[in-house]
């Protein structure tokens, strides 16, 4: 379907159409309008300077866009041409007449977001129509009037076939939008619909996640009075690991070890170089010794010095030895000692897991405190240092008080468990008491 619609009107003065885009340019937001006479082109003010007020037909086309290009208005000189090969009309071929012009309005909505309105349409419509003329040349003289009649008969048909096309499209345009409104409507239906169901979903799942929330705290608080022994076997667990690890290796750091090596290797170096100077030492005193006295001039001096000279190189040939050795058994000493302190701290992290737990438990069930006695005997020498503290309880000592008053005791990869019941922690604290 074609989005031109044709007025034809009878022929127009340049005065008449200068009026009639005067009007349309008032009534409506308009781009330029270009008259043009041939190939020349001009706008309207130029134009209607130019023809000034006498009664002229120079302009041959006409056209402006309207509101963004919702509609283009033209005016163009003679009729448009019938093409019955494709059963359309070509506005584009013109067929000359000295009594008929045209005014084009074209569409250019094509289904694009321009809204144009039937408001629109009815004004462009009304101000083409007080521009349009039906008029029969005067200069023609017809006998009997037929042509006349059957001019004013040939454009009662063509205005009525017109008047049914403005009136189709203004129908069509009037189902499409109700049409439009109705998806519309549809469409915001669904969405509501859409908005109800998610909002409902959401509703549901807050409520499982509070009741899971609800549920976790719980949990949550059930364990918390057991969250401090967990993390206490865990750090007991992590720093047993360690030291084990510490013991089974190498107890000085890579420096201290390359230092002493350095040390221990330059003192043999030392010493060895000592030796040899000795040793060639010893060799020249015995060279001086065999000789007569009569062939070497100051045989005693050189005997003193070469004697003076080994002796005190196989001193300090003794004196480097003696160091390296020294410092080699200092060495081992030390890591003897550290790998000892290290054993002893962790029984002694272990001791004080299980005296902590044997107090936390004893006080959970029986709302006691152990006496200070039995606490004093437990933790008695833990954590002192080899050679510090009173050596008259031992550590094994103060392990089997504890585990007098267990009633099992377990010792595996998951930690020590102790076990005890109402007897032995009542056997406990009578034994603070008395």
């Amino acid at each position: 379907m074609s989005n031109d619609v044709i007025h034809i009107t009878g022929r127009l003065s340049d005065n008449q159409i200068v009026a009639l885009f005067q009007e349309i340019k008032d009534s409506f937001k308009t781009n330029t309008i270009n008259f043009r006479y041939a190939n020349i082109i001009t706008d309207i003010d130029e134009f209607k300077t130019a023809i000034g007020p006498k009664r002229s037909f120079f302009a041959t086309y006409v056209n402006c866009s309207i509101d963004n290009s919702k509609f283009t208005v033209a005016f163009a000189r003679g009729l448009s041409t019938f093409l019955p090969a494709n059963n359309s009309i070509n506005t584009g071929v013109r067929t000359p007449s000295p009594y008929f012009d045209e005014i084009i309005v074209t569409s250019n909505h094509n289904g694009s977001s321009i809204n144009v309105s039937i408001h629109d349409i009815v004004k462009i419509e009304n101000i083409i129509r007080s521009h349009i003329i039906i008029k029969l040349p005067k200069d023609i003289e017809i006998a009997g009037g037929s042509a006349i009649d059957l001019l004013q008969k040939e454009l009662s048909a063509v205005t009525e076939v017109h008047n049914t096309l403005l009136t189709d499209a203004v129908e069509l345009r009037r189902q499409s939008s109700q049409e439009n409104d109705a998806r519309l409507a549809d469409l915001a239906e669904k969405e509501n619909q859409s908005l109800a169901a998610i909002a409902a979903h959401k509703e549901t799942v807050e409520q499982e996640l509070a009741s899971q929330k609800q549920a976790l705290e719980e949990k949550e608080k059930e364990l918390d009075d057991r969250n401090h022994m967990h993390v206490r076997r865990a750090l007991r667990g992590q720093i047993t690991s360690d030291i084990q690890a510490r013991v089974g290796g190498a107890l000085l750091s890579p420096r201290s070890r390359k230092l002493g090596i350095a040390i221990f290797g330059l003192s043999l170096i030392c010493a060895v170089a000592s030796g040899l100077f000795s040793y060639l030492s010893y060799g020249a005193f015995g060279q001086v010794l065999a000789q007569p006295s009569e062939t070497l001039a100051n045989r005693d001096w050189a005997l003193l010095v070469f004697g003076l000279r080994t002796t005190l190189a196989v001193i300090a040939s003794l004196g480097f030895l003696v160091y390296a050795l020294a410092w080699l058994r200092r060495t081992y000493d030390e890591d003897v000692k550290l790998n000892n302190e290290l054993q002893r701290y962790a029984l002694d992290l272990n001791r004080a897991s299980w005296i902590i737990e044997t107090v936390i438990e004893m006080s959970s069930k029986e709302g006691q405190t152990p006496p200070a006695k039995w606490i004093d005997g437990v933790t008695h020498g833990m954590f002192q240092s080899s050679g510090n503290g009173d050596e008259s309880v031992t550590p094994l000592e103060a392990l089997g008080t504890l585990l007098n008053v267990t009633a099992r005791a377990e010792v595996g990869p998951g930690g020590t468990k102790l076990e005890f019941d109402g007897k032995n922690l009542k056997k406990i604290a009578k034994s603070g008491e008395s």
